[in-house]
C-alpha cells in the first residue's frame, strides 16, 4: 500500500522531467466507469445516453493527449486546457464580430481557430516541447493528426497517398485513384 501511495503522491504533486502521463489509461477508465455509474444510478432524470457520456470522455482524453507535450504535470494540462479553450472561444467570437468573415480572405474559420489554439498553447507552455519525452509525444500527435486528416481528404477527393524513402526521408505524393498504377513521376523541389 505504501508503494501505491508513493506513486499516487508523486503523480499528483511532482514535476518530473517531461510529463509522461503514465497513469492516463487507468485514470481514464476509472473516470469513465464512475461517470457511467453516476449516470445510471443518480442522473437518469437527465436522460443522457451512455454513448453521450463516453463521447465526452473520449473527447477529454483526446484534448489531454494533444496538450500533453506542452506540459510537465497534470496541473499544467488543466491550466493549459483553460487557456487554450479561452483562446478558441475568443477566435470564434472575433469571427462573429467581423460579420462571419475570417481575418484574411485566404483563411477559413477552421484555420483561424487552429491558429488561435496553436498560438495560445505555444505562448503559454511552448518551451516544454523541447524536452525529449514531450518532443516524441508532440511528433507522434502530429503524425497521427496528419494521417487522419490526409486519409480523410484523400477519401473525399478520390486520391491515394503513396510514399517512398530517399536519403532517410519519407516523401509523399497524391495519386488519383483512377490512374495507372505502374506510372511513376517524381518532382523534386529545392
Amino acid at each position: 500500500m505504501k508503494h501505491v501511495r508513493k506513486h499516487v503522491q508523486k503523480f499528483a504533486s511532482g514535476r518530473a522531467s517531461g510529463y509522461g502521463a503514465a497513469y492516463t489509461l487507468p485514470v481514464f477508465l476509472t473516470v469513465a466507469s464512475i461517470s457511467l455509474w453516476v449516470n445510471a444510478t443518480h442522473l437518469q432524470w437527465l436522460g443522457l445516453n451512455h454513448v453521450f457520456i463516453l463521447a465526452k470522455l473520449v473527447l477529454l482524453l483526446g484534448v489531454h493527449e494533444l496538450l500533453r507535450p506542452f506540459c510537465l504535470s497534470f496541473g499544467d494540462v488543466c491550466t493549459l486546457t483553460a487557456h487554450v479553450g479561452a483562446a478558441a472561444n475568443a477566435a470564434v467570437l472575433q469571427f462573429i464580430k467581423r460579420g462571419l468573415h475570417p481575418k484574411f480572405s485566404e483563411w477559413t474559420l477552421w484555420y483561424e481557430w487552429f491558429q488561435a489554439i496553436a498560438f495560445a498553447a505555444g505562448q503559454h507552455n511552448g518551451s516544454h516541447i523541447l524536452k525529449l519525452p514531450n518532443a516524441l509525444a508532440f511528433r507522434r500527435n502530429f503524425e497521427l493528426v496528419g494521417r487522419l486528416l490526409g486519409g480523410f481528404s484523400c477519401w473525399c477527393h478520390g486520391h491515394t497517398l503513396e510514399s517512398f524513402r530517399y536519403n532517410g526521408l519519407e516523401h509523399l505524393w497524391l495519386r488519383s485513384s483512377g490512374g495507372t498504377k505502374n506510372e511513376r513521376r517524381i518532382v523534386v523541389l529545392y
